[in-house]
């Protein structure tokens, strides 16, 4: 299995000092990710704001991370907005009418259970 490298220096000072005391108050990494996620869908109680404040001021690794959250979310919403922009072409929807015309759909057979 491929080790990973190890993490920055300032976070490695960071955890030392107060790692123990945030993972009992739930102020860990995983937590910070898990609220980080949630804000992105919903707005945070007030605690679990202050929750991620704490654990933001101290972990840098952290603070990456939801720098990368935010430039996502910001990217997908520049696609989502792209895409409702877009309508078919008129070639495009004259071929389709043109292909559903040359179907034959007399001699599909709709299911039994359709004919009771």
């Amino acid at each position: 299995m491929k080790q990973l490298p190890p993490p920055p220096l300032d976070y490695q000072n960071s955890h030392k000092v107060i790692g123990k005391w945030m993972h009992k108050h739930q102020l860990s990494c995983q937590h910070f990710t898990e609220l980080s996620l949630m804000a992105t869908d919903c707005p945070l109680t007030f605690r679990e704001r202050i929750r991620c404040l704490t654990h933001f001021f101290a972990c840098s690794i952290c603070r990456k991370f939801n720098k990368q959250i935010k430039v996502m979310r910001h990217l997908v919403k520049l696609h989502v907005t792209d895409l409702t922009k877009t309508t078919p072409s008129d070639e495009f929807l004259f071929k389709l009418r043109e292909n559903l015309a040359k179907q034959n759909f007399s001699d599909t057979k709709p299911p039994e259970s359709e004919l009771k």
